[in-house]
């Protein structure tokens, strides 16, 4: 999937999510890092098999991801 963000306009928002991701995973649920670029490439069954890259781009970072970036954070969701 190529995403092309800077003709749209959104790379700091796409910093912003990454960086999101990165406290989620990384600070709050002490994963390695090498787990954050596999995680948002990878379908989620939370997220209807989509990639959180694919819904972000869709939806932004208020959108589903962001509610599930939530969830997991206060360990209602799984990180899978």
């Amino acid at each position: 999937m190529i995403i092309d963000l800077k003709q749209k306009g959104r790379m700091l928002e796409l910093k912003n999510f990454l960086e999101e991701v990165c406290v989620v995973l990384l600070v709050k649920l002490d994963m390695d890092d090498s787990y954050v670029e596999e995680w948002v490439q990878t379908p989620n069954q939370n997220l209807n098999m989509q990639t959180p890259l694919e819904v972000f781009v869709e939806e932004g970072i208020l959108g589903r991801v962001g509610q599930l970036l939530h969830w997991m954070e206060i360990g209602e969701a799984d990180v899978a």
